[in-house]
């Protein structure tokens, strides 16, 4: 302890002397003759709670705030030793939760923060002894004072936050090597709001130990690793965004290349992957190319090659104990596997030579064999569900299979049932979080547990794959699978139009409407026969017309546009759809929409500005959509007659005549567009007049519409 000697046990006083000394001492110079027995009491690792808190009765904080406070001393006494003495004896009372965090003991937390700033140890010179115990007292309070939630707030709010980066930054500082493990206890709990209020100087901590990390070539280059993890893994990517990291985030790169190209073993390993991931995380796969002007992909492929390792490591022939215990790696590496995937199909080519694409290929294949063959193995065990590393595994799955469906294709039909039973208690679990949410707006206590993930939704992209193949098909349908997305959907469209953002729905609706496409057109008498389209249908009808003016969800409105399209054509002789204001009201929105698509311009058929930027995401849904309009016609005898009442069989007669030296696109269009006014003389004699009216039969003869020229020529 501090300023003072080496104790034996047999040197130890006993209690009560120690104590009768100090209630009988009548002078400056006798209180400190006394707390000097105190002292040598307290450090013995003998005493025991009891005996601490008698020597605490006896001082008390007011004696306490004299030893550190006190500007003047007798003759020949050192004030650094009263403040040291005090110190000490605070860090021992300090041992008592009650104490340790008593109004008294955080009023010197600034204090605590000055010491452990201010006391440098330079080389070439020793700081008395009784300093260093000074500043290791500081920090044992601090970590007493840490040790309960409160605690941490009021280190928090007390700048001790800025102290200790300090002291992690430079070195020179004594007890700098305690300062960052009580630094990442504090941001393991408080880093949203640690980051927010300090973030400059967690920066010129992270700024510090990157540089570390990339000068380091000995076992410290490690723990640095394991450090820099532990701190940014407590920030956010938006708060990481916001930060002049143009300097750290090459250092570590740097640093981990040159750990991750190593012969290393698996404790090196680990945090390095981890780290990995995180910085991939926050800044997209382009980090793992290297600072400009030396990118490359050596990283990134070795980055690859390590992480379908381990998750091979992590889930082949292990007991559930090891798995688990390896469980944050592996899902580590998920991650970067997830990115990885998502990159190489819709970022810039990597320009990889045949045997590194087939040498990737075949590493995803092993990591994916040993995912799918982990999750079948647990399958039927429900208990396992709730595991993170079961819902890791699902979601990296489902990223696989949005984007390849052709390998492990036996493997994953006999794990689609799974699939989608987790699937289903996980959106189960999202329905009841949704219930509380809107029983807490009506006043209803609810509690406050994490939001469950939706595991449903990562694995849409490979369910509208599947729904094109008959057997995954087939599988799906005999799991009901059906029901539950329409039950999905509706809980989706939910929260779309409560304009919920949290979770994303617009994008699980746009994926879902792909599916139920998908049912349509490969198995439509299924869908005649099964309610939950029908219900879709009537949700479709009555709600894209609230929406169709709304362009910033134009993709979405499409896909509802089109799928309830193909729906309707399903119900031809059903008079209580076909006949609905509902069913001419959904019509009317869908014409909306499609005709505002294109517009004449120089004497090609251009996409107007509005929907330019969705033009990519919708062009093949409008081809579709045109296509099913026209194949309507003859299904829904008023169809003609709302053409008439927009115009537009006047701007697609307009569009034909005008459209000069037409692109492939602009052909594609004309000819599309032209069925709808051949549908629409056949089937109604009013269109057939107005058509002939407008100068149908010339454009008929240009653009050689020989069906369309034999139609109206009835006309006399």
């Amino acid at each position: 302890m501090a300023g003072v000697a080496e104790t034996s046990a047999d040197d130890v006083p006993n209690v009560d002397i120690c104590l009768a000394a100090l209630r009988s001492a009548n002078s400056d110079t006798e209180v400190f003759a006394a707390l000097l027995l105190v002292t040598k009491l307290v450090k013995a690792e003998s005493t025991d709670a009891e005996t601490r808190r008698k020597i605490f009765d006896a001082v008390g904080f007011t004696f306490l705030n004299r030893l550190l406070n006190t500007t003047e001393v007798a003759e020949g006494c050192d004030i650094n030793m009263f403040r040291s003495i005090g110190l000490t004896l605070l860090a021992c009372f300090c041992t008592d939760p009650e104490l340790a965090t008593h109004p008294q003991t955080i009023a010197k937390v600034p204090m605590f923060n000055e010491v452990i700033s201010t006391c440098k140890s330079l080389r070439g010179e020793d700081l008395d002894s009784s300093v260093y115990g000074t500043v290791d007292d500081c920090y044992q309070c601090f970590y007493a004072i840490a040790a309960s939630p409160d605690g941490q707030q009021q280190l928090i709010r007390h700048a001790t936050v800025q102290a200790l980066c300090k002291a992690c930054t430079e070195n020179c500082y004594h007890g700098h090597e305690k300062a960052l493990p009580l630094l990442i206890q504090l941001l393991d709990g408080n880093g949203h709001q640690i980051w927010t209020y300090y973030d400059k100087v967690l920066n010129q901590l992270v700024e510090s130990l990157s540089r570390k990390l990339k000068d380091f070539s000995d076992e410290k280059k490690f723990s640095v690793c394991d450090s820099i993890f532990a701190i940014l893994s407590t920030a956010t990517r938006q708060v990481i965004e916001t930060l002049p990291h143009a300097t750290w985030d090459a250092y570590i790169h740097q640093g981990l290349f040159d750990i991750l190209r190593s012969k290393i073993g698996t404790k090196q390993r680990d945090p390095a992957l981890r780290l990995s991931s995180l910085m991939i995380e926050y800044f997209g796969i382009g980090w793992a190319f290297g600072p400009p002007p030396d990118t490359n992909t050596k990283f990134l492929l070795l980055l690859v090659h390590l992480s379908c390792v381990e998750i091979r490591m992590g889930l082949e022939h292990t007991k559930e104990e090891e798995r688990d215990s390896r469980s944050a790696v592996v899902s580590s590496c998920y991650n970067m596997v997830e990115l990885i995937i998502s990159f190489m199909t819709s970022g810039p080519s990597l320009e990889l030579n045949s045997k590194q694409v087939t040498q990737l290929h075949s590493a995803l294949i092993g990591a994916f064999g040993a995912v799918t063959h982990y999750l079948t193995s647990i399958a039927n065990d429900k208990t396992q569900y709730s595991k993170p590393l079961v819902q890791a595994s699902v979601r990296v799955l489902g990223a696989w299979l949005a984007e390849e469906t052709s390998a492990l294709r036996e493997e994953i039909y006999n794990l689609l049932p799974f699939l989608t039973d987790i699937g289903k208690e996980y959106f189960y679990k999202l329905k009841m979080r949704l219930s509380k949410e809107k029983a807490a707006e009506l006043g209803t206590q609810s509690d406050s547990e994490p939001i469950p993930v939706d595991l449903l939704r990562f694995l849409l992209p490979g369910l509208c794959h599947f729904t094109a193949e008959e057997k995954s098909r087939k599988i799906m349908v005999d799991n009901a699978v059906h029901e539950l997305l329409g039950e999905y959907f509706n809980y989706h469209w939910l929260l779309f139009t409560a304009n919920n953002v949290e979770y994303n729905s617009e994008i699980a609706l746009t994926t879902l409407c792909g599916i139920f496409m998908n049912f349509t057109v490969q198995d439509s008498e299924f869908v005649k026969s099964q309610s939950v389209f029908r219900e879709l249908l009537n949700l479709l009808m009555t709600s894209l017309p609230k929406q169709v003016n709304k362009t910033e969800h134009t993709i979405l409105n499409y896909n509802m546009a089109v799928l309830g399209l193909m729906m309707l054509r399903q119900h031809p002789d059903d008079e209580e759809i076909s006949q609905s204001s509902s069913t001419q009201n959904f019509i009317r929105a869908v014409i909306q929409l499609f005709k505002s698509c294109h517009v004449l311009s120089d004497g090609h058929c251009k996409v107007t500005e509005v929907y330019q930027p969705y033009w990519p995401h919708i062009s093949e849904l409008w081809y579709l959509g045109i296509q099913d309009m026209a194949w309507s016609i003859p299904q829904f005898p008023w169809l003609p007659k709302v053409f008439l009442e927009y115009n537009w069989l006047r701007d697609i007669s307009q569009m034909l005549s005008e459209v000069k030296a037409p692109t492939d696109e602009d052909s594609l269009i004309l000819q599309l567009s032209s069925g709808i006014l051949t549908e629409c003389a056949k089937h109604d004699q009013a269109c057939r007049q107005y058509i002939k009216e407008i100068g149908g039969q010339n454009v008929a003869k240009t653009m050689n519409m020989q069906e369309l020229i034999a139609v109206l020529e009835e006309i006399k």
